[in-house]
């Protein structure tokens, strides 16, 4: 099946459909572009009747558009499901939930803190993805980064994205009175879903070094 950025848009399209409501809006404009660059570098590394494991991806907005891509694939969704209610944007863990089952999509409830525990075979996984994740954790990366290159097949990849901490965007906030982080209101609201830290380009790679032996990342820092 065509995998060019036409295709994607069209599976990203379509995947918005299914959610509908304010999700939809969502997916494609405030997000449209980023879910986009992730389904390419994900088609890129993903071989045909390969693994795909994404740690972290929300309901799986990736994941259901690489089903309509790449029906052969396995897909594997990790995520706490915690922060998805009505009041959120994407709706409930329930419909995201049923919808990722009807694509055949096998997913994990987990907690990713202290320690991430992925009950997934070792050595099995071909391409891990794991977007805007670490930011988010209350302590370093290296178990979870650890944990999921144990997943990993010798000649996996894995994918890893989080917001750059020294990017010229933050920098020019930073310089006109923006908090280097979060809104102080977000920081105060319970429970707390934001960031705790942002790590530079590399911090990223030393966070890597220390995790483990990896023959294949790709790091994307955003801005």
């Amino acid at each position: 099946m065509p995998t060019d950025r036409r295709s994607i848009e069209a599976a990203l399209q379509a995947v918005a459909d299914d959610f509908g409501g304010e999700a939809k809006p969502t997916i494609l404009f405030e997000n449209g572009r980023k879910h986009v660059r992730e389904i390419q570098r994900i088609i890129a590394a993903l071989p045909l009747n390969g693994t795909l494991l994404d740690v972290g991806g929300g309901l799986g907005v990736n994941v259901l558009a690489v089903r309509r891509l790449r029906p052969d694939t396995k897909l594997l969704l990790a995520d706490g499901f915690v922060e998805y209610d009505s009041g959120n944007r994407m709706g409930s863990a329930d419909r995201g939930l049923r919808l990722l089952e009807a694509a055949g999509v096998e997913t994990i409830a987990i907690d990713f803190w202290p320690d991430l525990q992925l009950q997934i075979e070792s050595g099995t996984v071909h391409v891990a993805t794991s977007f805007d994740v670490i930011e988010h954790l209350p302590g370093p990366a290296l178990q979870h980064l650890s944990e999921i290159r144990r997943t990993l097949r010798s000649d996996g990849v894995l994918i890893l994205a989080s917001p750059n901490a020294a990017s010229l965007m933050k920098r020019v906030r930073q310089a006109f009175g923006a908090h280097p982080y979060i809104d102080f209101e977000l920081w105060l609201k319970q429970p707390y879903h934001q960031h705790y830290r942002e790590y530079t380009i590399s911090e990223h790679t030393e966070l890597l070094q220390r995790s483990g032996s990896w023959s294949n990342t790709f790091i994307a820092a955003m801005p």
